[in-house]
């Protein structure tokens, strides 16, 4: 499994979540809610610790209006945490090697939300550098 390193990361357009998009361990058991993502990992509202280093599996839900499929299953590791307020803690997740097909979902959810972000009114976050479907980092 390989990693990008922070500044790698760090280049690469993040989008902010405006609706609610659930994040679950393996099993059905809610881990936290999706702030903000991109092709490298996401950001992950969580009300417990998380472990950091050690490999994890998880699932992103997807609303159904995204017909993107109910859910993209990923592989990484958390690699920060920060307390918040009401004992919950904000987590940034860095993806390992993703396979074609999580690549091209997370591309095509990647510009969904910022349409979407777009035609309801939300503040759009500066981007780094455009998107394109289909495009290898």
């Amino acid at each position: 499994m390989s990693f990008k390193s922070d500044n790698d990361r760090r280049a690469i357009v993040r989008q902010r979540v405006h609706y609610r998009m659930d994040v679950c361990e393996n099993s059905e058991a809610l881990f936290g809610c999706l702030l903000d993502i991109s092709t490298t990992g996401m950001r992950v509202l969580c009300s417990e610790d998380v472990d950091v280093l050690n490999v994890s599996k998880l699932r992103i839900r997807l609303p159904l209006w995204l017909e993107l499929g109910p859910e993209i299953r990923v592989e990484g590791r958390f690699v920060w945490c920060k307390a918040m307020a009401r004992q919950r803690v904000e987590a940034g997740f860095s993806f390992g090697a993703l396979k074609e097909r999580e690549r091209t979902v997370l591309e095509h959810l990647i510009q969904r939300l910022s349409q979407a972000a777009d035609e309801d009114g939300f503040e759009t976050v500066s981007l780094e550098a455009p998107l394109v479907l289909g495009s290898n980092p």
